[in-house]
């Protein structure tokens, strides 16, 4: 069996690609990523856009699982006023996290901690707590660690036992789901008392199924459910006119 010997070329396109994947140059700040599983995103970027523009203007942020610190930032850039912590279990990413902090304008309302959810400790009641928490019940084994780690192996359902420990009455909660995740725990969170006011069902094209779901949940709060469908491509290529004004802040 002949052993492959990349020829000098193949190696220069390999580190031209991962020097162009290394990091994510946004309008007002940029992030490092090539310590993170997982990269900045175009969902992701739609996340943390959508909720810093319509759910403005909270004080005490935790941003949970944070991974290279994008929502965290993309909040800061639209709110002057919050103040956000930021956790992340990963310990190269959290590193990463707190260089890209440090690197923006906004490093002083910004702090990250490497910690496991359950070890977070805080006397702070948040006005807001943003999340991508796991996305895919099943990982494929082959996948890096750090990448299923970002993903999240843990059992879903625990991840928001630990939520009263640092929320009040007021404390609104937005995740970013897979359409799977989402069906297996809408009847955890009504036993919790936590109610569904705004549903965002996120698809590639008007004729896709929608592969991603904003959540907006509140206590208490028994009101008709908001849902909207956002779609991100006219055509190949071409972003539609509600993702253009949604991201028009960050990079296009």
């Amino acid at each position: 069996m002949k052993t492959y010997i990349p020829s000098p070329k193949d190696t220069q396109i390999k580190e031209k690609k991962r020097q162009r994947n290394s990091h994510f140059q946004f309008k007002q700040f940029r992030i490092e990523q090539d310590l993170c599983g997982m990269k900045v995103s175009t969902v992701s970027c739609i996340f943390g856009a959508w909720v810093s523009q319509h759910i403005p203007h909270k004080m005490n942020v935790l941003d949970i699982g944070a991974g290279t610190g994008l929502l965290s930032l993309i909040y800061a850039q639209e709110n002057p006023l919050a103040i956000i912590d930021a956790i992340e279990l990963e310990k190269e990413a959290s590193m990463q996290c707190i260089e890209n902090f440090k690197n923006s304008k906004w490093c002083e309302r910004l702090q990250c901690i490497n910690m496991a959810l359950e070890s977070f400790k805080s006397n702070k009641k948040y006005d807001l707590i943003i999340c991508n928490p796991p996305f895919f019940v099943y990982q494929n084994t082959t996948e890096s660690s750090k990448r299923n780690i970002a993903r999240g192996h843990s059992n879903i359902f625990s991840f928001f036992d630990y939520f009263p420990y640092f929320t009040s009455p007021y404390t609104i909660i937005s995740l970013l789901l897979s359409p799977v995740n989402f069906e297996k725990i809408c009847m955890y969170w009504k036993n919790l008392r936590w109610n569904i006011t705004n549903l965002i069902k996120i698809a590639n094209t008007e004729k896709a199924l929608p592969f991603a779901y904003i959540v907006v949940l509140e206590k208490n709060q028994k009101c008709k459910i908001n849902i909207e469908d956002l779609i991100i491509y006219v055509n190949k290529g071409k972003y539609t006119t509600n993702i253009q004004r949604l991201l028009s802040q960050f990079y296009l």
